[in-house]
């Protein structure tokens, strides 16, 4: 705690503190204590001081009307918060007016607020913030923004539920391992599935050396990109791994990573492979020469084969021609020899018929 001597910032009793000439070093938070037995109060308020006057939160700009507080962004403040035991939470009543509004908090119309559990609430100059809630911090959240001119009104209602475990893993990472162009765009994203925050999100390469990724090489991936989530709302696009005008170098494996405190982790990987052309992956040089040194001898090789195959199905065919000419010609001298058989015996008949006629 700051002391303030009185020769220097004014005299301090034990309701009012005056603070005399000040300079922006002064400008901040400040917060009235009240203690009895074990149990403590306290208010804040904020300090601003401007260029070289003074001036409190609720100072009044001269060149302007008055002008009554009013919320500048009403359209996100949702009056329904729903949260788990062990997140945190921030609610905002950003307002404007003039003079400068300032602004009070109750927890079921009591102020200042207090924790069942003990734990601490960190004031901004328009929201609240409490860490590590339990369901003791369900209730009706109110702030009041007050100035000379008006006062207006929110009320957030927060249910803080219980949970068995904490649910926190990746449902997926798309798209799956992947085949890009060279000199493509890429993109993965990381899809999420957690009632816990904030966690952190943490994208790792591992080069094509590694044949997967897994409890023991994690640690061996080289940090490429990282984010955290839950402490002003999911960030547009952190999720998102963009990869432009990728290389050969490029190529490997890509592992989202989700981090909630000591132990809950949990990653998820996919395999970029990065071609030439559309037609197929890339050759290097010696499978070109390899492939023209092979290509002409495999053709020769059947040619000869093929016309190899035709001379011995011809030669085949001429072998049974002249075998099947041979047994003709054996069997046409059979038939004239048994022709001239038969024409002499019946020559020899016909001689010894005649001998006996006469």
């Amino acid at each position: 705690m700051r002391n303030f001597p009185k020769n220097e910032y004014g005299i301090i009793t034990r309701e009012l503190l005056q603070l005399i000439n000040i300079t922006p070093s002064d400008g901040g938070w400040y917060t009235c204590l009240r203690r009895q037995d074990y149990n403590t109060e306290n208010f804040t308020t904020y300090l601003k001081v401007i260029g070289n006057e003074m001036s409190a939160v609720s100072a009044v700009k001269q060149t302007e009307i008055l002008i009554p507080p009013k919320f500048t962004k009403l359209s996100s403040m949702h009056k329904g918060i729903l949260k788990r035991n062990g997140n945190m939470m921030e609610l905002k009543c950003e307002s404007e007016g003039n003079p400068l509004p300032y602004i009070i908090w109750y927890k079921d119309r009591v102020a200042p607020l207090r924790r069942q559990s003990g734990g601490n609430i960190t004031y901004t100059q328009w929201a609240i913030i409490l860490n590590n809630l339990t369901t003791e911090d369900s209730g009706n959240y109110t702030c009041k923004v007050v100035n000379e001119k008006g006062i207006i009104f929110f009320t957030y209602k927060v249910e803080v539920k219980e949970h068995s475990l904490p649910m926190l893993y990746i449902k997926d990472v798309i798209p799956h391992d992947h085949t890009a162009l060279l000199h493509s765009y890429v993109a993965f994203e990381c899809q999420v599935k957690s009632d816990l925050e904030p966690y952190y999100i943490e994208w790792l390469y591992h080069n094509i050396g590694f044949k997967n990724v897994n409890d023991a090489n994690l640690d061996d991936g080289i940090t490429i990109q990282t984010s955290y989530t839950g402490y002003k709302g999911n960030s547009i696009g952190m999720e998102l791994l963009k990869l432009i005008n990728v290389t050969h170098l490029n190529e490997g494996w890509y592992t989202c990573v989700t981090v909630f405190g000591l132990k809950n982790i949990n990653y998820k990987s996919v395999y970029l492979k990065v071609i030439d052309t559309l037609g197929g992956p890339k050759y290097n040089d010696f499978e070109f020469k390899v492939y023209y040194l092979i290509a002409p001898g495999i053709s020769f090789v059947l040619i000869i084969l093929v016309y190899v195959i035709i001379i011995v199905c011809c030669q085949k065919e001429k072998i049974e021609l002249l075998e099947l000419v041979a047994k003709q010609s054996d069997r046409n001298e059979m038939i004239t020899q048994w022709t001239k058989k038969i024409i002499i015996e019946k020559l020899q008949i016909t001689d010894d018929s005649e001998s006996l006629v006469s």
